[in-house]
């Protein structure tokens, strides 16, 4: 039997999977689109089960070309690793979605911006967390759009059992089991494997009940970690074998700053493209810069601090430059790729997925005593 490896990347708009060899050999690809709803200006939405659907949708097809291709056998893979983008999936006590309109989306996107008032409250607590968080909470981050479902929705906040990042909520689909990736909890959520939670910020920000309404743990499986097996109803929507390894989720950039920065000295950096672009860069010991994200421990790779900075717009506005340009027009099947080109990365240890168009960024990294690396990039679709 070969040894085979499922990834599947979760964007703003599309589920990407990839079935991989033992020896990083791409075998299939395939992406399917994902909806994306905008109630209001400077709010996103999704529905996590459109979400699994998508990600069901494009590992089925991409076993189907792996088969076709190389053979490849439900039974032949071994591993299956999700990364996504960091919006917030809110479940209630039983595990069914918690819409938040008549639409049943459960999902805030990674790009609402609905908690701002809640950022800027959290910035004024002035709490020590926020030296990891370059200074200032972001309404990207998980911590105020809580405050946000707390604050506006109190319907829904008493209903709450569980609140995923949005790769922690696939491998729970996966596995059954609830546990959360370091990744995303080291980044986002304001938590630290050496300090816990900061109970005393949250009880500032008016979140002290928050980890046991959104059942979150102690303590988090690292990258590379397994999280569980796949289950049968789990394989039989994906077209796999139950039983096998499902490792712990990862934030998608993050997952392309560990395909392009891994095997990097630890003075380079990445810009990792999609529909925002994220500057990283990992280093052995903590790496403090004014205004970025970090630095998170363990967060890309273990024993590696990762620190982000970068600009949540870029792909969308050439999204918008080229939909409301004369010669454009929004993307149709004939001119848009069925799905992206791929590089394997790091499969055996991680199955994370895809290299999201990562180059270095000279100009950009300069400031913090950065140096160029040579390219390595991967198409990816937004």
């Amino acid at each position: 039997m070969a040894d085979r490896v499922v990834a599947v990347d979760v964007g703003t708009a599309s589920a990407r999977a990839g079935v991989f060899a033992a020896d990083g050999a791409l075998l299939g690809h395939a992406a399917r689109p994902i909806r994306l709803d905008k109630p209001r200006p400077g709010w996103g939405e999704q529905a996590s089960e459109d979400i699994w659907r998508a990600v069901c949708a494009a590992v089925r097809a991409a076993m189907a070309q792996a088969g076709a291709g190389a053979g490849a056998r439900p039974e032949d893979v071994r591993g299956i690793g999700f990364d996504a983008t960091c919006s917030l999936t809110l479940r209630d006590r039983a595990g069914a979605p918690l819409a938040l309109g008549a639409d049943g989306a459960d999902t805030l996107c990674w790009f609402d911006h609905r908690a701002t008032a809640e950022a800027c409250a959290c910035t004024a607590t002035g709490h020590a967390a926020l030296a990891d968080l370059g200074g200032a909470m972001s309404p990207e981050m998980q911590t105020p759009k809580l405050m946000w479902l707390k604050r506006r929705r109190p319907d829904l906040w008493a209903r709450l059992g569980h609140a995923f990042d949005l790769a922690d909520f696939l491998t729970w689909r996966a596995t059954g089991v609830a546990v959360r990736g370091h990744c995303a909890m080291v980044s986002k959520w304001g938590w630290r494997a050496d300090q816990g939670w900061p109970l005393d910020f949250l009880r500032a920000a008016g979140l002290e009940d928050v980890i046991a309404r959104a059942g979150l743990p102690d303590a988090a499986t690292p990258v590379g970690g397994a999280v569980g097996a796949l289950t049968a109803g789990a394989a039989a929507e994906l077209g796999l074998a139950p039983g096998a390894c499902v490792a712990s989720g990862m934030i998608d950039a993050h997952a392309g700053a560990l395909g392009a920065l891994a095997a990097a000295p630890p003075d380079h950096a990445a810009l990792i493209a999609g529909t925002s672009t994220c500057l990283m860069t990992l280093a052995p010991a903590p790496l403090r810069i004014p205004g970025a994200w970090g630095p998170h421990n363990g967060a890309v790779s273990p024993g590696m601090w990762a620190v982000e900075s970068g600009q949540s717009a870029s792909g969308a506005l050439l999204d918008h430059l080229i939909e409301t340009h004369a010669a454009g027009g929004a993307p149709t099947a004939a001119t848009t790729p069925a799905s992206p080109r791929a590089s394997p990365t790091c499969a055996r240890a991680t199955a994370a997925i895809w290299r999201r168009a990562c180059m270095c960024c000279p100009t950009s990294t300069a400031r913090a005593g950065l140096r160029p690396t040579r390219a390595r990039w991967a198409r990816s679709a937004a």
